[in-house]
């Protein structure tokens, strides 16, 4: 009871300084504050994103307290903040040549230099830092690394991580921060190992096991995936995004009457995130439950009609029902929201290719192409289309000129595969029918979808056998 007593104390003073020092501006006149508080001051109007009023205050207790080191570093800090960068390094280089054994002021610099993207200037001025502590040096490199975090530098603050780990083995924060920056870079092992290190000192943090479970989505390990959601879950029972994302991984491993299941669960906890409507919609969707999908769709769009992914998904459901002319429609009011989404012009492509608008559906699969360069589904549909209308060489040259985007595309191959034997090119047939089986020969079929005659060719079959698990039918 004491505490909070101290603790109100505290901030009912705070208040009454601000109180006291806007009086003064108010009434253009002068009243003495102490150095502790003019920051207090200085930090209210930092933290209401108050710069020019910030400013007003550090001119004042400048004027106070022309010898204050703090005051300074405030100044520096707001000019920082506010995109005044060289200012602020011109006024920490005169305070280093008074103050040269003041860490915070190469701590400063450093973090400036990083934002101006100056790696090496950074680095040395952090090295300054680092020689000036003593017993804060574990906290100093910490706070080095989240510095560096901040700027995108993540492979720079893990060297930084690593030697606060070596001086505090098994501290929690740092081990986190360390599978934080190998996420970011893409090394999911290393980020997995860390987090599991963390988990070893801390099992209870439904926060890592969350992160845990995202990795294992992004690698395609669902099981695990789910297990780590549902640890985050039996910790906290009302953890919004551990029942979201594990609804996504059932959904992404194909199980949807579960996915269903789990995002009613997450409704009641977040029912302003509408978009879990749209995705067990699209789930009743793949289960071909048609009816139900439209539901859903429209209970998206009863909550939000600018929600545009659920008109594309009326329209997939109404061209999968032949209701082309409805299809296009609903394609046509998601373009009225987003007008460079490649989706919806794909699916205005596809519904006027099975309506044999030939001129409508170019025209649209040329918009879906631009605004979805090396989209492998909108160059494969439109190579499709433009075969389905003896448009071969056509068919071909559109994945030509974006192959350099989808070079490691099996389905690409196999159809450029295709076009060149058809073409009489059997030499490039042979290359990318041989680049496509090594990608993934059980496509195999797709190949023979465009070139059937090709089952009885010898040397074909013998090289897709070469690669295939299981034999050709």
């Amino acid at each position: 009871m004491d505490n909070n007593r101290d603790w109100l104390k505290s901030e009912d003073a705070c208040r009454k300084i601000i109180s006291r020092y806007e009086d003064m501006i108010r009434k253009n006149t002068r009243y003495f504050f102490d150095v502790d508080e003019f920051e207090h001051i200085i930090d209210f109007y930092i933290e209401s994103n108050r710069h020019s009023s910030a400013l007003r205050a550090i001119d004042i207790a400048s004027g106070q307290h022309p010898a204050s080191v703090e005051i300074q570093l405030k100044k520096a800090h707001v000019l920082m903040n506010t995109g005044k960068k060289t200012e602020a390094l011109n006024l920490l280089k005169k305070m280093e040549r008074i103050e040269g054994a003041n860490l915070d002021v190469y701590m400063l610099k450093g973090i400036i230099y990083i934002m101006l993207d100056q790696e090496k200037d950074a680095v040395r001025n952090f090295e300054h830092a680092l020689s000036l502590a003593y017993n804060e040096k574990t906290d100093l490199l910490f706070s080095i690394s989240i510095s560096l975090e901040n700027a995108g530098k993540f492979k720079l603050a893990l060297r930084y991580l690593e030697q606060a780990l070596e001086a505090d083995v098994n501290n929690e924060v740092i081990l986190y921060e360390m599978a934080y920056c190998y996420e970011r870079m893409g090394n999911y092992e290393k980020s997995i190992s860390y987090f599991q290190k963390y988990l070893d000192e801390d099992p209870y943090s439904e926060n890592v096991w969350y992160n845990l479970g995202v990795i294992y989505n992004i690698l395609e390990q669902y099981d695990k995936a789910i297990e780590a959601f549902d640890f985050a879950i039996a910790i906290d029972g009302k953890f919004s995004s551990a029942y979201f994302n594990k609804a996504n991984s059932l959904a992404n491993k194909g199980e949807y009457e579960k996915a269903i299941e789990v995002y009613h669960e997450f409704i009641p906890i977040d029912n302003d995130n509408i978009i879990a409507y749209y995705y067990i919609g699209e789930c009743y969707e793949k289960l071909e439950k048609f009816d139900t999908s439209l539901e859903y769709y429209q209970k998206t769009l009863s909550l939000d009609e600018s929600f545009s992914d659920a008109w594309l998904g009326i329209g997939y459901v109404e061209f999968q029902r032949e209701n082309y002319m409805k299809s296009i429609q609903c394609a046509k009011r998601a373009l009225e929201i987003e007008n460079d989404n490649p989706e919806y012009w794909l699916l205005m492509a596809n519904t006027y290719a099975r309506l044999n608008n030939t001129k409508k559906a170019k025209e649209a699969y040329a918009k879906a192409v631009e605004f979805g360069p090396g989209d492998e589904e909108i160059l494969v549909c439109y190579s499709d289309f433009e075969f389905s209308l003896n448009n071969l060489v056509e068919a071909r040259d559109i994945l030509n000129v974006s192959y350099p985007e989808v070079v490691e595309s099996p389905l690409v191959n196999f159809r450029l595969a295709a076009y060149s034997l058809l073409l009489e090119d059997r030499p490039s047939a042979f290359s990318y029918l041989e680049k496509a089986c090594d990608q993934d020969a059980e496509l195999a079929e797709d190949f023979f979808k465009v070139a059937p005659d090709a089952k009885n060719d010898k040397e074909i079959v013998e090289l897709i056998e070469k690669f295939k698990k299981t034999p050709l039918c």
